[in-house]
């Protein structure tokens, strides 16, 4: 139960830093469009984005490393079909 509450961890930590770094991206990006106008902030504020959307994924990973690491092989198979459907909408979405 010890390694769970760990690997809960690393997964809350994930997505805590990840939507922190992402909010601090897309205000970088929205204080460039103030100040100075153009497209560049446009592209730091879709970087920010871009980072929002791979915090998911990048859950999805931990948890099935850490499944693994944990010893239940059925819940890391089914993170990694999680993680195999996400790489197929992405690909027929393209």
């Amino acid at each position: 139960m010890k390694k769970e509450k760990r690997i809960q961890i690393l997964i809350s930590k994930t997505l805590f830093y990840g939507v922190l770094v992402s909010s601090v991206i897309m205000i970088t990006g929205l204080a460039v469009v103030y100040l100075f106008g153009g497209s560049y902030g446009g592209r730091i504020i879709m970087a920010g984005v871009l980072a929002l959307i791979i915090t998911p994924i990048a859950r999805v990973v931990l948890l099935a490393a850490g499944y693994a690491h944990a010893g239940r092989p059925r819940f890391a198979v089914m993170s990694l079909i999680i993680i195999a459907t996400m790489a197929f909408g992405y690909i027929i979405g393209k």
